[in-house]
């Protein structure tokens, strides 16, 4: 197995107006969504960020525009990196979700703007059952991707999974909660009949793995990346790990023509986004 990492991480991060890029998942989701408006951010590419189905509200990723008064006509948006939210305000540094349905029409409304998404309810874990992290992705999404955090492989399954009530679903719903996590359970809860793989639109996308800086077995890792690409048809494998200057970002891809060149290390040199 042979990888190349581009330079820089966020090349394949669509720059034209009228891009819906959509994250959902687990693990990491929250810190790959921070790295992508940073990259946009120092770009200068107009961004709208909003959520869907998070299930309560949320903090803004920048000056707050309120989608009621979009509709309307009604404000000057600001320039770069925007919040649409579904309230009539927001309130205390929070802001209320939008509907999948508005996130698509943002792309009329800010033509000139990359609409950036989170779909469905944070698990607090770095795994979780499909059903934990569902919610309705923009029938425009253009880019989709899938976070999950591989720091949980080799942890118990209780304590890295987030389980649906009293009838857990999905393809690890039947492991104990003692149960050691392997790569080959990530790569049925990702890519399985009923993985977390399923919830995604049909879109070009990309897999996020976060918690690398709690992993140390990086042959598995790349096996499991290696796997996920010819099995499950991810073309791009995204890594995150935590450092203490920021969060560091790769983007690894198959190149027959790489060979071992980078060590098979995702925490080589890479962009930190603060």
């Amino acid at each position: 197995m042979s990888f190349g990492f581009a330079q820089p991480w966020h090349l394949f991060l669509p720059r034209e107006g009228g891009h819906l890029v959509a994250i959902g998942g687990c693990g990491g989701r929250e810190d790959f969504l921070s790295a992508m408006v940073a990259v946009y951010r120092d770009e200068g590419v107009a961004v709208a960020v909003a959520t869907i189905g998070a299930g309560g509200a949320s903090a803004p990723r920048g000056p707050t525009v309120a989608w009621s008064d979009l509709v309307a006509g009604k404000p000057m948006v600001p320039a770069g990196v925007v919040h649409v939210h579904g309230g009539d305000e927001a309130e205390a540094g929070q802001v209320a979700d939008i509907t999948a349905e508005q996130a698509d029409e943002l792309g009329r409304l800010l033509p000139d703007h990359v609409v950036l998404v989170t779909v469905g309810p944070e698990a607090g874990r770095p795994l979780a059952d499909p059903a934990v992290v569902a919610g309705s992705w923009p029938a425009r999404t253009s880019l989709a991707l899938l976070a999950v955090g591989v720091g949980a492989v080799g942890g118990p399954a209780g304590r890295n999974i987030a389980r649906s009530g009293a009838a857990p679903s999905g393809p690890l719903a039947d492991l104990p909660a003692h149960a050691v996590l392997t790569w080959d359970h990530l790569a049925e809860l990702v890519g399985g009949e009923r993985g977390l793989g399923t919830l995604l639109p049909t879109a070009p996308r990309v897999l996020a793995l976060a918690g690398l800086e709690d992993q140390d077995d990086s042959i598995g890792l790349f096996a499991f990346c290696d796997r996920m690409m010819a099995e499950a048809a991810w073309p791009l494998v995204v890594f995150g790990t935590r450092t203490d200057a920021g969060f560091a970002v790769r983007t690894a891809y198959r190149d027959a023509a790489a060979g071992d060149a980078d060590g098979g290390n995702p925490d080589g040199p890479a962009g930190v986004c603060p």
